[in-house]
């Protein structure tokens, strides 16, 4: 079965596992079809390979009619995001209004209020620097670097070495 990861920034600046969920469909997809159902009224259930829909999805982050915890998990769902340990009880606040504002469809699997928990423990854990996900395990894990060519093993993403990453606060200041 598919899973999804919420990993964090050890002091050493190297991106860690830290907890997984069972099918990825529970954190992304959960997101994604609750904005999608609710402000966009796609044609089809098949909205993920409509290229305008999902770019107009891409976009809701940026609108200011759409309450701020929808657009902080929004953005907590794109490629490369981290949030700062400064910003995470406000991230797992968003993600609980989040949850009670666009409850998820009954059966289906929601990995929100058990993300929103982990957050918190992570509150408790002096050396992380920040968080960040691998979403989709079908995908690829951003946060490791492949070994090269020579068949060596890859390594964890380091901030301080590694380029690409981006802070969810400091890109939407206004969401904070």
């Amino acid at each position: 079965m598919s899973y999804c990861e919420l990993k964090y920034v050890g002091a050493d600046g190297v991106v860690t596992h830290s907890f997984t969920f069972r099918n990825a469909h529970g954190f992304c997809m959960r997101v994604w079809n609750s904005l999608v159902a609710e402000f966009l009224k796609p044609r089809s259930k098949y909205w993920l390979c409509d290229e305008n829909t999902v770019a107009e999805l891409w976009k809701l982050v940026a609108n200011p009619d759409l309450p701020v915890c929808a657009r902080v998990v929004l953005a907590s769902t794109f490629d490369k995001v981290m949030v700062k340990r400064e910003d995470f009880a406000s991230l797992a606040t968003s993600m609980r209004v989040f949850d009670r504002t666009f409850p998820s469809p009954p059966n289906y699997v929601n990995h929100l209020p058990e993300m929103a928990g982990a957050i918190d423990g992570l509150l408790k854990d002096e050396g992380a620097q920040a968080l960040c996900w691998y979403p989709m395990s079908v995908a690829e894990d951003l946060w490791y670097v492949g070994g090269g060519e020579d068949g060596s093993d890859g390594r964890g993403y380091n901030i301080a070495t590694d380029k690409g990453h981006w802070f969810l606060f400091d890109a939407y200041p206004e969401l904070k």
